[in-house]
């Protein structure tokens, strides 16, 4: 097995997703060339310099797109040369670590795009809590401002506790914003027991086919409300989060021990 097989072993080893290995695979192929070009032997006999002007090929040499490298991806393609130069450097297949001087700063974020409180309220309004899919819908919406989709979704009905109270996969409890409190509780009460086929089903939020509710619909859910609602930005689950958050100065979420 060659040290590149043997690195993404080891970095499958450690959960590294199939997309992540792919692009690991395609910066070391990058890498293989560039030695090529250089009349280089192979990456073992690279040193600081090499990777200098690595970094300036990847910045100005086009991809096989023919346009060049955005600057997020010139720095995915370094990061990955470097930790497998460096991983190979502490499995003694080099004397030396070439990436001694390889310095690396994330390129600037542009800035986030919340949503205003008007515009949660837009949401809201369109939300129809009349019907038991609707009143899943509004829990749903106002559970992800305090939650992630995993959270959300892994929920089960013993999960939910008296006083507001929501067990997290970590034994911890989240004490639930009033919004939250009342939405869910509707659910329970006029939404849930109408979706449900059966009692063996122990999930808190169901499809409407009684079973448990996947990502995909929430994902399509919060992207047909922002465009009901005419938001210019994407209306996903992360904005939707981060929104809530910035809006209540909330990065903090109230816990209490379990």
């Amino acid at each position: 097995m060659s040290p590149e097989e043997a690195f993404l072993r080891h970095r499958t080893e450690q959960g590294m997703t199939e997309t992540t290995l792919t692009a690991t695979r395609h910066w070391l192929a990058e890498l293989a060339d560039f030695c090529r070009a250089e009349e280089l032997a192979g990456w073992q006999d690279l040193t600081p310099a090499h990777l200098q002007r690595f970094h300036r090929r990847l910045l100005w040499r086009p991809g096989k797109s023919g346009r060049l490298y955005a600057a997020n991806s010139v720095m995915q393609g370094l990061w990955a040369v470097r930790t497998f130069l460096r991983w190979a450097h502490g499995q003694g297949y080099l004397l030396e670590d070439p990436t001694r001087e390889l310095l690396l700063t994330r390129p600037a974020q542009p800035a986030r795009s919340l949503l205003t409180g008007q515009q949660f309220d837009s949401l809201r309004l369109l939300l129809d809590r009349s019907t038991p899919l609707g009143r899943r819908d509004a829990a749903l919406f106002e559970l992800l401002g305090q939650l992630t989709v995993p959270e959300v979704l892994g929920r089960d009905l013993a999960d939910v506790l008296p006083g507001g109270r929501l067990r997290l996969p970590t034994g911890q409890v989240l004490l639930l914003e009033d919004r939250a409190t009342q939405a869910l509780g509707a659910y329970l009460q006029r939404g849930r027991p109408a979706l449900a086929t059966g009692p063996e089903e122990k999930a808190l939020f169901l499809s409407s086919q009684g079973r448990r509710l996947g990502p995909e619909r929430v994902t399509q859910l919060l992207l047909h409300l922002g465009r009901r609602a005419g938001l210019e930005q994407r209306l996903g689950p992360r904005r939707l989060l981060q929104s809530v958050r910035a809006l209540a100065d909330a990065f903090q979420r109230p816990r209490l021990p379990f």
